[in-house]
């Protein structure tokens, strides 16, 4: 028991083999306590001690119960209407949210302090750690102290040797997150620059973790298309498992956006059209990106007219069988997959979305790139679920073109799923005509 507002002692924790607990994993819906026959005598003691009248069941994305709200009778002493428990089992969901977030950060701070101590026992050791100027991120071998370009004194901030798998010589910092990292190297053996990405920490221990790093190699394999990043090679290490890539050079969307604020309606259609060719080449194959954001979006030679856009990071991608209702996710267990405000609604609590959530974060995307201002966006992780799940977004503009292109836009951002686009084709035969269809200006930098 976390808390109570009688002065009942704590009762202590339920044992896991509690019939309560059962039922309520098989039934995770609001149920009034009194009128329900499960649990055991002693379950029954301390829950009519405490006054329990309605129990709402806490249910995170990997359909696991965390735990039990439990409520006294209301004080106008009404009995609870099926629009309380309606509201009751909304806010279950958004404190499931909140404690698989808190769950997520604690795992990657356990990661940090593990790598740390991994490099603190390897620092003595004749292993030549690659070593990083924290300023441009180019990379040296272990016995360099300072920078070659800027004279600033290199650290070692990951486990990995300069030369992986004697074929690939790190040469510089790309990128760093919790979980890992991503370097450009020389591939010695073919003569190429490629990227290679890095899963380190505990999670190398996880062996969740490691099969959804190495099903992004597979499926990313099984994607050749001008529009996804190429994967070259797959491999692990003492340290880490790694995916080498083709090495690509431009800007994310996010860096465009931050650095013009919003595209111009030819422009969003230029981009957006060849997301979805790369799309749409991911569910033929019956992969779901599942985290589609400006971040995974890489725009090549950005000021010119033969622009390439590019696909990334397809780690949180499902698998879904063409021919059978079985899925094979890549999910983490215990965490939301996706990236708040990029998430369709059923991403929340179904880990078997579909295609139709890739539909609806294009959407969002699309929205954020012609107004500068993400749909559903909010200050708290509350406000941002419940404008997903309740508020809508429109496109602001005067002309019969803008209003043409918000209908088509709300066939991306449907709240139900069956509501939305059938298929990426779909979206592209309706929407990028209306989008080109749209004169320069025609739409407001704000959406309601």
């Amino acid at each position: 028991l976390v808390h109570s507002s009688s002065v009942v002692a704590a009762p202590g924790r339920i044992p896991p083999d509690s019939r309560l607990l059962t039922a309520f994993e098989r039934n995770p819906r609001a149920q009034a306590w009194r009128q329900d026959d499960h649990g055991s005598d002693s379950d029954h003691e301390w829950l009519n001690r405490l006054d329990v009248d309605l129990i709402v069941p806490i249910v995170g994305t990997d359909r696991r119960l965390s735990a039990l709200l439990m409520l006294g009778e209301r004080k106008s002493e009404e009995p609870y209407s099926a629009s309380d428990r309606e509201l009751l089992e909304a806010i279950a969901k958004q404190l499931a949210v909140v404690c698989e977030n808190v769950r997520l950060h604690e795992r990657i701070d356990d990661e940090r302090q593990i790598r740390d101590q991994v490099i603190d026992r390897l620092e003595g050791r004749a292993i030549n750690l690659v070593k990083e100027c924290p300023r441009c991120g180019a990379c040296y071998d272990s016995d360099v102290a300072t920078c070659v370009a800027d004279g600033h004194e290199l650290t070692i901030s990951l486990p990995i040797e300069r030369l992986v798998d004697r074929q690939y010589r790190l040469d510089r910092l790309i990128g760093k997150g919790g979980m890992g990292a991503v370097y450009e190297a020389a591939d010695l053996r073919l003569q190429r620059k490629v990227a290679i990405k890095f899963l380190i920490g505990r999670a190398l221990g996880e062996q969740t973790a490691l099969r959804r790093f190495e099903r992004e190699a597979q499926l990313c394999a099984r994607l050749s298309h001008p529009n996804i990043v190429t994967v070259f090679d797959y491999g692990t290490l003492p340290s880490g498992a790694y995916l080498v890539m083709e090495r690509l050079h431009g800007v994310t969307l996010r860096n465009e956006l931050t650095r013009i604020g919003r595209l111009q309606p030819e422009a969003a259609a230029d981009v957006f059209e060849q997301v979805l060719e790369g799309v749409k080449a991911a569910h033929a194959h019956g992969i779901v990106h599942r985290d589609l954001k400006p971040e995974n979006v890489l725009i090549m030679n950005a000021d010119t007219d033969s622009q390439r856009v590019k696909l990334l990071d397809f780690g949180l991608a499902q698998l879904r069988a063409l021919d059978t209702a079985a899925t094979a996710t890549v999910t983490m267990a215990g965490v939301v997959v996706g990236t708040l405000g990029y998430m369709a609604p059923e991403q929340f609590t179904d880990v078997r979305a579909d295609e139709r959530a890739d539909i609806f974060a294009f959407g969002v995307m699309l929205a954020e790139a012609l107004t500068g201002k993400r749909p559903f966006d909010r200050p708290t992780y509350a406000g941002v679920l419940s404008s997903t799940h309740l508020e809508e977004f429109h496109l602001q503009g005067k002309t019969p073109e803008v209003r043409a292109l918000d209908a088509e836009l709300q066939r991306c951002l449907a709240k139900e799923p069956a509501a939305r686009f059938g298929s990426v084709a779909d979206v592209q035969r309706r929407l990028i005509p209306a989008l080109r269809a749209c004169p320069p200006n025609s739409i407001s930098g704000r959406g309601v």
